[in-house]
């Protein structure tokens, strides 16, 4: 009597010659960053299967198994998860963001292979922009609270005064040394439009770019913020005199801690730890030192020329005559 065997399901990625070229024929096998059709490559396996391989159209090295598997859906604490709304809810947003702030393990687990949402995309470019107003708003309200406009001291703003501050509160609580950091952030992306070379080479989608370009933002506008909130706090609880040469941590706080120039520098060196890990870890791209320096460089020139002639046209400020001792420790 014969013995039926049953046949055993197929593996979730069948790497064998014939699984996978049947698997070829149904479903387009694309490169992960340029979508170029490499279908025609594994029926051409005949003896073994390899486990790494090369784009021939934008020279992307990749794991087979990337490419084969089915797609490995974004980490559930990931708002760009599909079904995902506009804005994305308060707690996906937090989680999102919270992650966002260590670039290395948040590029680690966002691949090119995830579906882009503009929507959520663009929620968060929304709280950036949310953050910052809070952080200039911040300052008018403690500014407010010194000159007594809550408590019957000097007389408090009109109407209309009171519509300009809300309305545009940078005015009045921040210099140029506070959008520095955040200008950078948004003109990282469009360098990209410039190194045309690189991105034809590397044959990388804007919209990969704009992604890294959104989460950029977002962790600079949280340390600005997050700087800002902490200044207030310390004059709030010491306000600050003109003692000299701090000689104590707390003087130092009280001069210096957390100025503007402070959050102006973390934020700058956050931006580049977040760029790096964007380009080696999940734009992927060839020449990752020389586009990270090209893209930070042109950056931070670019922020400088639009605060020099565009933004603070007639404050007095240059850059090249900066006192850096006064900036940081006065």
């Amino acid at each position: 009597m014969n013995a039926t065997v049953p046949e055993l399901p197929k593996p979730v990625a069948d790497l064998s010659p014939g699984g996978v070229a049947d698997r070829g024929r149904s479903e387009p096998v694309t490169c992960v960053r340029c979508g170029y059709d490499l279908s025609a490559l594994p029926p051409l396996w005949a003896e073994s299967c390899p486990t790494r391989g090369v784009c021939s159209e934008c020279g992307l090295e990749f794991e087979w198994s990337e490419l084969l598997a089915p797609v490995t859906p974004p980490p559930e604490w990931f708002a760009e998860r599909a079904g995902s709304r506009f804005p994305p809810g308060p707690m996906m947003s937090l989680r999102t963001w919270w992650h966002a702030l260590t670039p290395g393990r948040f590029w680690s687990a966002i691949g090119l292979r995830h579906r882009v949402d503009l929507n959520a995309m663009f929620g968060f470019t929304m709280i950036s922009v949310l953050m910052l107003y809070a952080a200039a708003m911040a300052w008018v309200l403690f500014r407010g609270v010194q000159l007594g406009w809550f408590g019957g001291g000097r007389r408090p703003p009109s109407g209309w005064q009171w519509l300009a501050l809300t309305g545009w509160p940078w005015r009045m609580s921040t210099s140029v040394y506070f959008w520095l950091a955040p200008l950078a952030a948004c003109i990282a992306p469009m360098v990209f439009l410039v190194l045309g070379t690189t991105l034809s080479k590397s044959k990388a989608k804007l919209v990969h770019v704009l992604r890294a370009g959104v989460y950029g933002l977002l962790g600079v506008a949280t340390i600005m913020l997050g700087f800002r909130l902490a200044r207030v706090a310390i004059l709030s609880v010491d306000r600050r005199r003109n003692i000299g040469v701090p000689t104590d941590p707390w003087e130092f706080l009280v001069v210096c801690g957390f100025k503007t120039s402070w959050a102006m520098l973390a934020a700058f060196v956050w931006l580049g730890w977040c760029w790096w890990h964007a380009i080696t870890r999940y734009l992927r791209l060839p020449e990752p030192r020389l586009v990270h320096g090209a893209v930070m460089i042109i950056a931070f020139l670019g922020a400088m020329a639009v605060a020099q002639y565009w933004g603070w046209p007639r404050s007095g400020w240059e850059w090249y005559r900066v006192d850096l001792v006064s900036l940081f420790f006065w």
